[in-house]
């Protein structure tokens, strides 16, 4: 107890307040005299028991603000705190505070990009959330109602001044576009498949930790697995099995389009990355080891990509000239190096004219929706392109410029709707299928009698021309976003042309003597061979 008769004035009146708070929630004598210390609690205690009334809260703008202002002592909660549990601290008011960063069910992270919309880990930033209550209990639970708000918004708004309800009634009805999918659903709860779809949905949910497209992936992969073992129990997959599986894929029962022919190398390789994973995440739980490790499987062979020569290029773009409504995308695409999905995402904002800049940041891709009815795909815009190393800039030439003006003025002279101002909308107004795009490119190609030219061909030929130019290794990188230098060095032809000229050195090995024309040592070997033949 305090006996100085000056104890009103040396006694923080906020603190007791805040400590009376605490009494009235049934906080137990030792968690005050904790927090407070013991004789601070006892003077509140008997405040509150005398007076029975709520504490008032002092007014900042009174003019005994300053002196009742107290700084809070770290609040001491009774477990013992591991890493990500987030913190607890009691406001002036003396309710409890909860902080930690927004997690999902399965506590991973949330990551935020710049517009504070939801996306996947290394594209955005985590953000810390709070939530408050009389206990530690309703603290957490009002921090993980928004974070559930926030899975099922899709993005994160501040909601300080609001309640709980307030902000779930904001949740759209049709909240997340992934929400209403259906997938592949194996009955077995003790089956591999089953747990493979558990890990999907759990660990690489599209549109937070993975991008949609990415997510297709995965799940075909599910697919595949599901049609080669079915129920079978997770305990009996051994590495014989998952090596009867690899070498299944190479046959074409692997695949569903009824090509006479299995799935390549690289989908194979693809296939046993994602599955490897799987099963390295999950021993000692489902898993004594992994059963792909040690599993042959085949190298993948890059094909040579499609190139348009000189002479070829020259046609094509006459051509693609006479192209109606996607002629001067194709030609963007040819002089800039842009992917399929990164020329039709472009805003008409995402052309700068002053600097001369195409600014690539986001993407078209067409995904599956694994719903029960309805399309079975649907486009979507990705607010990343391909990779981090995607998001860059473009220079314009003169051509690129004329090309993206003349695009413009027809755009606004056709008075078409076209609400996302997009630089190439479809007739409705809404994005182009990347599909109709590379009809566009097959009608070209035919008439130029080129044949094997898909877009991505305008992407080789762009980086092969800066090749041919000398242009170094890593702005090609730069500007085609490619990750490693190693996918931009498939583009390159200089090591062939060193070869061809390392070969070329041993020209007159054969005949030293006599330093013939590659004609007249094309026709020696001929008539020497031609002169052994008669002498056999």
């Amino acid at each position: 107890m305090v006996h100085s008769k000056k104890a009103p004035e040396a006694v923080n009146l906020q603190a007791v307040q805040a400590a009376l708070r605490m009494l009235q929630m049934n906080t137990t004598q030792e968690g005050v005299e904790n927090y407070f210390g013991n004789e601070l609690s006892l003077l509140a205690k008997m405040a509150g028991f005398q007076t029975n009334i709520p504490p008032p809260f002092i007014d900042k703008a009174s003019p005994f603000a300053k002196q009742t202002e107290v700084i809070m002592p770290k609040y001491k909660s009774k477990k013992r705190r591991a890493n990500g549990d987030g913190s607890y601290s009691v406001l002036q008011n003396g309710k409890i505070r909860y902080q930690a960063f927004a997690m999902d069910e399965q506590e991973n992270l949330l990551y935020f990009d710049k517009d504070d919309r939801l996306t996947y880990r290394g594209n955005g930033t985590p953000k810390r959330l709070s939530g408050t209550g009389d206990t530690e209990g309703k603290a957490k639970s009002a921090y993980r109602a928004k974070c559930v708000a926030i899975l099922q918004a899709g993005y994160y708004t501040k909601t300080r001044s609001k309640t709980t309800q307030e902000l779930v009634r904001e949740i759209p009805a049709a909240a997340s576009p992934h929400d209403d999918r259906v997938y592949l659903s194996p009955s077995n709860p003790d089956g591999v498949c089953y747990y493979l779809i558990e890990w999907l949905k759990k660990n690489k949910k599209p549109g937070i930790h993975v991008k949609p497209k990415t997510f297709d992936h995965y799940m075909e992969v599910a697919e595949r697995l599901y049609r080669f073992f079915g129920e079978t129990d997770a305990a009996v997959i051994d590495r014989d099995c998952m090596q009867e599986f690899f070498d299944w894929m190479k046959t074409p029962a692997a695949r569903k389009d009824h090509k006479d022919m299995g799935l390549s190398a690289k989908t194979i390789n693809n296939t046993y990355v994602v599955l490897s994973e799987f099963f390295e995440d999950n021993i000692g739980k489902y898993f004594i080891s992994n059963p792909c490790r040690k599993t042959k499987r085949d190298k993948a062979i890059i094909p040579e990509a499609r190139v348009l020569e000189q002479d070829e290029q020259e046609v094509f773009i006459r051509e693609a000239l006479e192209e109606r409504r996607l002629g001067r995308a194709i030609l963007i695409v040819l002089f800039t190096g842009l992917r399929l999905g990164e020329i039709l995402a472009l805003e008409i904002s995402d052309f700068d004219f002053k600097k001369k800049r195409i600014y690539v940041n986001k993407d078209v891709v067409r995904i599956n929706t694994y719903a029960a009815t309805g399309p079975k795909t649907k486009l979507i815009k990705q607010d990343t392109p391909k990779s981090n190393t995607s998001n860059r800039w473009i220079p314009m030439n003169e051509e690129v410029e004329a090309l993206a003006q003349a695009q413009f003025v027809t755009l606004a002279s056709e008075h078409n709707l076209n609400p996302l101002n997009l630089a190439f909308p479809s007739k409705n107004g809404t994005y182009t299928d990347p599909r109709t795009l590379q009809k566009r490119v097959d009608e070209v190609s035919k008439r130029c009698e080129a044949k094997g030219v898909h877009v991505h061909s305008l992407r080789h030929t762009f980086a092969t021309r800066l090749d041919e130019n000398k242009v170094p290794l890593t702005v090609i990188q730069s500007l085609l976003g490619h990750a490693s230098i190693i996918t931009t060095s498939r583009y390159s032809h200089a090591l062939d042309r060193e070869r061809q000229k390392a070969v070329e050195t041993l020209e007159g090995a054969v005949f030293p003597k006599k330093r013939a024309s590659k004609t007249a040592v094309a026709h020696k070997l001929h008539t020497d061979n031609f002169s052994i033949q008669r002498s056999e």
